[in-house]
């Protein structure tokens, strides 16, 4: 075979990667830069915001008013009676009766059970007084009282109340010729305006 004829065959099956007209590999694009047309073209990705959940703050409970009047004037049979509460819910209550010349100065201390709706308030307490008498079938002396009670109040208005108790209550009483111890159940009612 001529020299001739054996480079041509040489020339026509040269693999391509020895030929000297062989393609470069492609190129890869290169990435978009902010201030570029195309990256202006490219949409934005949308981050969502971060959601924290907070609690809001639980509001100071508001004071609630005291449903006690601070003073009260009672009349029951037969006495007078000044009523209030100095101390939280504790009523105290300064009573005066006078009856057949016996006259009765006494204190009393009402102590709170519970209520049954605005109207009704249950109480129990406990009450001690001076007594005197004069000219009673020509005898006079003095002595004391002292009784527990419990009792029920009913608010039937805005500034008026009805109050009712019962309860054991002692007497000793003492004259210049004699003297008496006795225990009684005694029951005390009275109407309550309520001054403020």
């Amino acid at each position: 075979m001529s020299s001739v004829r054996r480079l041509f065959l040489l020339v026509l099956f040269l693999p391509p990667c020895l030929g000297a007209h062989a393609d470069p590999a492609p190129a890869l694009p290169a990435p978009p830069m902010p201030g570029d047309a195309a990256s202006a073209s490219t949409p934005a990705q949308f981050v969502a915001p971060t959601v924290v959940a907070t609690r809001a703050p639980t509001p100071a409970p508001s004071p609630t008013p005291s449903l006690h009047p601070r003073l009260s004037l009672g009349v029951g049979y037969p006495d007078l009676r000044l009523r209030g509460n100095p101390i939280g819910d504790l009523d105290l209550e300064f009573k005066f009766a006078s009856l057949d010349s016996i006259q009765s100065y006494g204190l009393r201390l009402y102590v709170p059970l519970w209520k049954q709706g605005p109207q009704f308030s249950f109480y129990t307490g406990a009450e001690g007084a001076y007594v005197h008498f004069d000219n009673i079938n020509t005898v006079s002396g003095d002595g004391w009282t002292g009784s527990f009670f419990v009792g029920v109040q009913y608010r039937f208005a805005k500034r008026w109340s009805l109050g009712l108790d019962l309860g054991p209550s002692v007497a000793a009483v003492s004259s210049s010729s004699d003297s008496v111890v006795r225990m009684d159940w005694v029951g005390n009612a009275g109407v309550y305006f309520d001054l403020f």
